[in-house]
């Protein structure tokens, strides 16, 4: 090894690998210092892991509230130019929109479907009316049902009350 010296650059030193290790000190880190170093990275990991899943499922749940808006707002400009409700919400662009899932958004029209309702359980009549429409993702299972209340449908984020109200259906 060549070492300069830093006061004068033009004299420099030339030591054996044992000496330049001396003089360093030794290399790396022990077994110890390994294993405790990674079980604070664990210790972290579990206590981050939980609150990191929720978070992401808060986001993912917002932003498909903003999108069912979104596709409301969509399906009220196709209205006041067809006249109509579409047929489904591939007449609207021509693309299946998806949720943060991946699963296309359901779309009833219950002016033709009226037995296809989504119903609310405070009042077991139809969540929105009978001349609107239904639009809802069936959120992080994939599983739904009639009935906001009913086993798998808890998670479903749901247009209500004709747009009044839209969020998940536990929370409404």
């Amino acid at each position: 090894m060549i070492f300069f010296n830093k006061k004068n650059w033009s004299q420099f030193t030339i030591l054996h690998k044992s000496a330049f290790i001396k003089k360093i000190g030794k290399q790396g880190f022990t077994l110890v210092e390994l294993l405790f170093v990674v079980t604070i990275i664990g210790f972290l990991s579990t206590i981050l892991a939980p609150s990191a899943q929720e978070l992401i499922m808060k986001v993912r749940i917002s932003r498909t509230v903003a999108e069912i808006s979104a596709l409301e707002r969509a399906i009220g400009a196709y209205v006041a130019i067809n006249h109509g409700y579409p047929v489904a919400l591939t007449d609207i662009d021509g693309t299946v929109p998806t949720d943060l899932w991946g699963r296309p958004f359901v779309y009833t029209v219950l002016g033709t479907n009226p037995g296809d309702a989504r119903i609310n359980p405070h009042t077991g009549l139809p969540l929105n009316s009978l001349i609107t429409f239904d639009l809802y993702s069936k959120g992080a299972d994939g599983l739904t049902a009639p009935q906001l209340d009913a086993a798998g449908a808890e998670d479903d984020i749901v247009r209500a009350l004709d747009g009044a109200y839209v969020g998940l259906a536990s929370e409404f």
